[in-house]
């Protein structure tokens, strides 16, 4: 086969893709286009006492915002940070390196590490017991061992920091 045809025969293929990929990219415009209602003036029927008008509130619904107001300083951030040991070789997660030349931090060593976490808690008694997720004091591994216990910052609302 010469080269003139095959040229034409990949040509037209590509001509037919073309026209296939516009014939069902037409038939996916079958929707009407719709724009969205201009916002009502004044206020809504069901807003919450005290707002502005034209702030949106979700009618029959209650207003959260005391809620909040009593609930925000609760809130806590935490960070830690804990010494962890780390592998030094490249091939520390490889199972077909572990099953031939056994562990690779018996050839390659290890060393140590620090090892940061950030969350959030909610301090729930009023002599200060913090409730927050195990992953954020113990990080990736889900264990906190005696030899490597984490330095743990509690920083609250008002900019108070403790360890």
């Amino acid at each position: 086969m010469s080269r003139t045809p095959r040229i034409a025969i990949g040509i037209l293929l590509v001509v037919c893709g073309f026209a296939a990929g516009l014939v069902l990219t037409g038939r996916l415009r079958t929707a009407e286009v719709t724009t969205a209602n201009p916002a009502p003036e004044g206020p809504v029927i069901g807003a919450a006492p005290g707002t502005s008008p034209g702030t949106l509130t979700t009618a029959g619904l209650p207003d959260f915002t005391t809620v909040a107001q009593n609930t925000v300083p609760a809130v806590t951030n935490i960070s830690s940070l804990q010494v962890v040991r780390r592998s030094n070789s490249p091939f520390s997660n490889d199972p077909f390196f572990q099953y031939f030349f056994g562990s690779p931090d018996d050839v390659y060593g290890s060393r140590r590490g620090v090892q940061s976490s950030l969350g959030s808690g909610v301090i729930v008694s009023p002599d200060g017991y913090v409730l927050t997720n195990n992953h954020v004091v113990a990080g990736e591994s889900g264990q906190i061992s005696l030899s490597q216990l984490p330095e743990i910052t509690v920083s609250l609302a008002d900019k108070r920091e403790m360890k």
